[in-house]
This record gives C-alpha cells, sequence and structure tokens, in this order.
C-alpha cells in the first residue's frame, strides 16, 4: 500500500439538479452565461453518443501473457515508476470549517476541504461564483447536497489501479452529463487502456470526442486559464507529479474544479481526485507538482498540461489545443505515449487501426522525439547557466568573468540545442500526421470489409 495516501474522503452524489439563476456580471461574460443557459434549458444536459468502435469490442479482449505484460511495464517504469494507488485506508468526514493550521493533510500535499452546503439560490456553474467552501473571492463547478457532498459531480475512485486518468475522463463525462453516473473507470477503460497501463492524454481527449464532446490538450497552462475555464463552469483534468521528489514515479491525474482563497491567505485550487477525495491544495503547491515534468529527472518538455472539454454546441471557449504543435516538446512527447497507449489498445480489442497507427507513431515518434527531448534538455540547461551567470555579475572582477563564462557558454549550448530540438519536434509532428492517416485508411479498409 502506498503510504502517501492517507485519510481518503469518499464522495457521493444525490442527482440533486442545480438552480439555475443569473447572476451580476460583466455584458459580454453575461450574454455567454445567457446563451450557455438557453441552451441547457432547451436540451438538457449533454447526452454522450455511443461509442462508434463497438465492431472491435464485440470479440473478447486478447489476452497478454504475465511475461509479455511484466517486460512492457518494465520498459514504461525505465523512464517512470509505476505509481498504483491502494485502496482508501481511513475514512474520515470533513470538518464544517476550513482551518489549514489542522486540516488533514494528504500524501499529495493538499488538505481536506470542509463540508459543504446546500443553497437554495445558486447560479448554475457558469452563470455566477459559488467560492468553495471555507474559502473567499473564489468560485467551483460544484454544487453541494444535504449531505455536504457535490451533487452534480461524480467523485469516483479508482481503486488499486493505475487508473487516474480513465477515472478522471470519467468524471469529467458525467459532469457534463448532469452530474449523474454514466461513465465510471471501466466503461473509459474497456475502450482506451488496457493491462493496467497509463492513460495518454491524446487518447483521453479523442475518447470524449468519440462521445460528442469537444475536447482539447494545452500545454504551458496558466492558472488564469484553469480560473476561466472554471468561471465557464468547466472543470479541467490536468497530469501532475505529486511525488516530492518530482522524478515522474507520482505522475496523476487529477480535476481542477474550483479555486479561491484561505483564511490563512494562501491561494488553494479545489480538486477532485480519483482516490475519490475532494481536495485544496495551495496553490504554490499545486504549481510545483504540475510544472516541468520528468522521466526519471530527465525533462520530458511537458509542462503543465490541461485537457478542457465541454457539450458539442456549448458557447463557452476551450482552452486552444496544442496537440498538434510542431514546435512544443511536451507535445512530442505526449504523442509517443499516446502510440503506446494505441498499440496496447489495439492489440486488445482486436483493433487493427489503433494497432498499426499506434505502433507507426510509437516508433517513428520515438525516433525523432530523441532528438527532440535532448535539444529541450540542452536548451532548458544553456538558459539555466545564463541565469546564472547574470546573477554572478558585479560580483567583484573575478565573478564577473565567471559570470561571462556562464554566458557565453549558455549561449552557444543555446544555439546549438534549439534547432537540434525544432527538427526533433518537426520531425514527429510530420510522423503524427502519418498515424493519423494509416488510422483513417485502416478504418476505411475495416469497414470496407465489414460491408462484404
Amino acid at each position: 500500500m502506498d503510504d502517501r495516501i492517507k485519510n481518503r474522503v469518499p464522495s457521493a452524489n444525490n442527482g440533486t439538479q442545480p438552480v439555475r439563476n443569473a447572476a451580476t456580471m460583466p455584458m459580454d461574460a453575461a450574454t455567454l452565461v445567457k446563451q450557455l443557459g438557453d441552451t441547457l434549458q432547451a436540451n438538457g444536459p449533454w447526452k454522450p453518443a455511443a461509442e462508434p468502435e463497438e465492431e472491435a469490442t464485440k470479440q473478447p479482449f486478447r489476452e497478454m501473457s504475465p511475461t509479455m505484460q511484466g517486460r512492457i511495464l518494465k520498459a514504461v517504469n525505465a523512464i517512470f515508476v509505476r505509481r498504483t494507488d491502494a485502496p482508501m485506508a481511513v475514512r474520515q468526514l470533513p470538518s464544517p470549517v476550513f482551518d489549514p493550521a489542522t486540516a488533514n493533510t494528504y500524501g499529495d500535499g493538499s488538505l481536506m476541504p470542509p463540508a459543504g452546503q446546500a443553497g437554495k439560490n445558486v447560479p448554475a456553474p457558469g452563470q455566477g461564483k459559488a467560492t468553495p467552501p471555507g474559502l473567499t473571492g473564489g468560485n467551483s463547478v460544484f454544487r453541494y447536497g444535504e449531505n455536504g457532498d457535490p451533487a452534480n459531480f461524480q467523485i469516483l475512485d479508482q481503486g488499486s489501479t493505475n487508473g487516474c486518468g480513465t477515472t478522471s475522463l470519467a468524471m469529467m463525462l458525467d459532469f457534463m452529463a448532469g452530474g449523474k453516473k454514466v461513465f465510471d473507470r471501466e466503461d473509459v477503460d474497456r475502450s482506451i487502456r488496457h493491462y493496467d497501463m497509463f492513460t495518454s492524454p491524446g487518447e483521453a481527449a479523442a475518447f470524449a470526442r468519440r462521445r460528442g464532446a469537444e475536447a482539447t490538450i494545452h500545454t504551458d497552462t496558466s492558472i488564469a486559464d484553469l480560473h476561466k475555464m472554471v468561471d465557464q463552469g468547466l472543470p479541467v483534468q490536468v497530469l501532475l507529479d505529486v511525488n516530492e521528489n518530482h522524478d515522474g514515479s507520482g505522475l496523476h491525474y487529477e480535476v481542477v474544479t474550483g479555486y479561491g482563497t484561505g483564511p490563512d491567505g494562501k491561494k488553494y485550487v479545489e480538486l477532485a481526485n480519483p482516490w475519490g477525495q475532494r481536495e485544496y491544495m495551495p496553490e504554490d503547491t499545486f504549481m510545483a507538482h504540475w510544472s516541468n515534468l520528468t522521466g526519471k529527472g530527465f525533462p520530458l518538455g511537458i509542462n503543465r498540461v490541461a485537457i478542457s472539454m465541454k457539450p458539442k454546441g456549448s458557447p463557452a471557449k476551450l482552452l486552444s489545443n496544442d496537440e498538434g504543435a510542431f514546435f512544443d516538446s511536451g507535445a512530442t512527447a505526449l504523442r509517443v505515449a499516446r502510440g503506446l497507449t494505441q498499440v496496447t489498445s489495439g492489440w486488445a480489442r482486436h483493433d487493427a487501426a489503433n494497432l498499426f497507427s499506434g505502433a507507426f507513431r510509437l516508433v517513428f515518434g520515438g525516433i525523432t522525439a530523441i532528438p527532440a527531448l535532448l535539444g529541450h534538455a540542452g536548451r532548458k540547461a544553456s538558459e539555466h547557466l545564463m541565469s546564472d551567470g547574470v546573477k554572478d555579475l558585479g560580483h567583484g572582477f573575478l565573478g564577473t568573468l565567471k559570470g561571462l563564462a556562464k554566458i557565453a557558454g549558455g549561449a552557444l549550448g543555446w544555439a546549438v540545442s534549439t534547432p537540434i530540438e525544432a527538427v526533433g519536434n518537426v520531425a514527429n509532428r510530420i510522423v503524427d500526421f502519418g498515424a493519423d492517416a494509416i488510422f483513417s485508411a485502416s478504418r476505411s479498409i475495416g469497414k470496407l470489409f465489414r460491408h462484404h
């Protein structure tokens, strides 16, 4: 059992629908809210589309031998330490008051929030502010029932699996479906996660799109970006490293649901953790967990990844989509990760399209990712060296000489590393185009054979 997981709190959903009232907002935001409210009232909650890949799921999943599965996981663990979140040990009810000085601390650096309170005239998410309980000056997508738990949001538990990504995704989709339990981890796993592997952001976004949602993957996301999403009534899935060593061994998906300021004056991020709990994480701790993810300490270029989604046709504005970025090493690393999850999913589901396109993306994308990530690491090291050199300037004659030498060395390293990184990223994006073409061609050929 992971000893970092303590005092995990259960959540429930009683299916209560929030009261939709308008709120006093700036004119442009008020117009957006009215449009969103009219859409919700006219069409009801978002209804997910049927999975269009049912043909692949009609056959039993292909089992993988324990030996082969062990080899694959060993290869993955060469970069990432496999993290298994064990079932919760102790469940404690939250207190009605949030006191950061005495609140229980979780293994990921967050605190237990207080119980929520049901409100009679609380605006619906995206139609007005509803500050998380115990905080001030913020907003949340949660609306609470009489039992103190969110009434419009299913907080699910991944159990003893590596399914934090698919569990978080199910929570996001359930929220869009009106807060009812339409999806759970097992539902999503059957489509995109097999052999207890991790979840790639690319496959998570693709699943949401197949089910009728609009979804984007954004890198270098800011706290202000998250606030904008919450203010529109949209939670955001984020990829963190909750290990204090920040070495890639604690990669973990959570869902940002709100924000606010605590009684201690600190800013907090409200999260739905797929360990089955609500939590408040200090903003500085959250930023440290979210930024510059590494694999065994090697920089991967993956920085502040956020997956945003909304019902198709909603007037809300999602974060821009960086999946196809040409000059983003983080996007390159995520594309290679998607290739691996496509291969395992394609093998398990007898799905040639995923198997072939994933293999192409994994092998050739992995080859092109080598110069991209090495160049990225060199560029970051060079920038750090130049920054140190600037700090040395003005510290005496020898200090100034030392600083100038660092700046010159850093500038040379930057000039060499940056083109290498750029070439690798562009080549990787070209491979990604090829993988998409293979996927589409395989799907078309499969349909042709099924019809004949």
